[in-house]
């Protein structure tokens, strides 16, 4: 049997409730201003030019690699104005993240927004995997706070 005595749970008429509903909705709406922001900037680059930003000619490569010629999936491929080397796979980086952009693109195309939809959605979620992380560290009155 589990020894719950230092623990408390909270019922409706607990004013520590309302701090951690308050705190969730702060981590909410920060993970939206986050993702909103995030979107904008990649969309500010789509606008302007459309083309690679950073290293992402060496990540969008290796996903169309990894489409073509691991999963034998072939889609319409954006135009782009890079190119890595043929049989460049990225191998220095560990390859989730590059199976991501591939998931991201087969779901919504081969377009730069596609490109970097993953790294929106991640940013925009921080906020409440914060939230969450603190809450369960700090069960307590400070939980909510943190």
């Amino acid at each position: 049997m589990t020894d719950t005595s230092g623990m408390r749970r909270l019922s409706y008429a607990d004013p520590r409730l309302a701090l951690w509903v308050v705190s969730l909705l702060i981590a909410l709406a920060a993970s939206v201003y986050t993702g909103l922001s995030a979107y904008d900037t990649a969309s500010f680059f789509d606008s302007v030019e459309p083309r690679y930003v950073s290293d992402e000619i060496y990540y969008v490569d290796t996903a169309r690699r990894l489409l073509q010629n691991v999963f034998q999936v072939d889609i319409d491929y954006y135009s782009y104005s890079g190119k890595t080397s043929e049989n460049y796979y990225n191998a220095e980086h560990p390859p989730l993240g590059k199976y991501i952009i591939a998931l991201s693109m087969l779901l919504c195309g081969d377009r730069p927004l596609c490109w970097r939809l993953p790294s929106i959605v991640e940013a925009g979620l921080i906020p409440v995997i914060l939230w969450a992380g603190l809450a369960l560290a700090y069960r307590g009155v400070l939980g909510p706070v943190a």
